[in-house]
């Protein structure tokens, strides 16, 4: 996995409209699919989905990632908190308040970190 500033990958997602975070939603599975082993991951078709969508794909792949984060850590035996529940929530608030869409990047980037480390 790559390092990643969190705060970066808000603002570059902010600045360009959305274009970096579907760019960045795409690199990081394929980072993730190769880190954790789980080849059934296509990067390239759930990148089509959310634009198909208009990125409500995007939420699922938030929440997938988060699960899938948790089991490589512990295979791993690195101790870490479990955000899978805090970017549920956080997913579900954006249908209601669209700005939590903003947070789960964010949390997942710390995750993804913490993976390359």
């Amino acid at each position: 996995m790559t390092r990643r500033d969190p705060v970066m990958v808000l603002i570059f997602t902010y600045v360009t409209c959305g274009i970096y975070g579907l760019y960045w939603q795409y690199v990081t599975t394929q980072e993730l699919a190769q880190v954790s082993g789980k080849t059934e991951l296509n990067a390239t078709m759930e990148l089509l989905l959310s634009v198909l969508t208009c990125g409500l794909f995007s939420l699922y792949i938030y929440y997938r990632n988060a699960e899938l984060i948790h089991t490589t850590l512990e295979q791993r035996g690195i101790a870490h908190e479990n955000k899978t529940q805090t970017v549920l929530l956080l997913v579900v608030a954006s249908f209601v308040v669209g700005i939590t869409a903003w947070v789960p990047p964010l949390l997942l980037q710390e995750e993804y970190n913490k993976l390359a480390a």
